[in-house]
């Protein structure tokens, strides 16, 4: 899922820069209902209001009751509000500060979803056996350390290699 959020730049800065907005966004409205009815085959269990609350109330009972799940639940939670702002403040720095048109704003952001893609293959691997709490702590940490150091770059690819590796690292949080 987080390599398709992080590719998505890349087909979206294609589109843009040959259509107008309107047609753009037209486009990834088609894809939303044309996506929609592949979930109708999906039946939900019914279950009552009441049994909709009580659920909720005994999965966030657990969550607060075990330490270590509060502790990555905080933790997911803080990582991916981050991925919002990137979002954001990188495509708008491709184009102000490495001068990158549509196209290139696309193929900048989507280093993000190669590195989310790369970090998750090679997590799953190495993840058995490793410590996985130090190798969640040291990835964010270097994660954040990576986006740091994209910010005095002027080169695309120097920026977009450390956008990769960023991506990379974070992508132990969801793996």
């Amino acid at each position: 899922v987080l390599t398709a959020f992080g590719m998505a730049p890349v087909v979206v800065g294609l589109l843009k820069a040959s259509l107008e907005y309107q047609t753009v966004f037209g486009i990834i409205a088609a894809g939303f209902v044309l996506a929609y009815p592949l979930l109708i085959p999906i039946r939900p269990v019914p279950r009552t209001d009441t049994e909709e609350k009580v659920g909720l109330l005994e999965g966030l009972r657990y969550i607060k009751g075990d330490g270590l799940t509060l502790q990555l639940s905080i933790f997911c939670f803080v990582g991916f509000f981050i991925v919002g702002p990137i979002q954001v403040i990188f495509p708008e720095f491709a184009r102000s500060v490495l001068e990158l048109d549509e196209a290139g704003r696309g193929g900048f952001m989507a280093m993000l979803g190669v590195g989310l893609f790369i970090g998750g293959i090679t997590t799953r691997a190495i993840a058995p056996q490793r410590a996985r709490g130090w190798l969640i702590l040291g990835n964010a940490l270097l994660a954040g350390v990576l986006v740091i150091a994209i910010a005095p770059m002027r080169s695309v690819s120097l920026a977009s290699g450390l956008l990769m590796l960023s991506g990379a690292a974070g992508a132990v949080l969801s793996t």
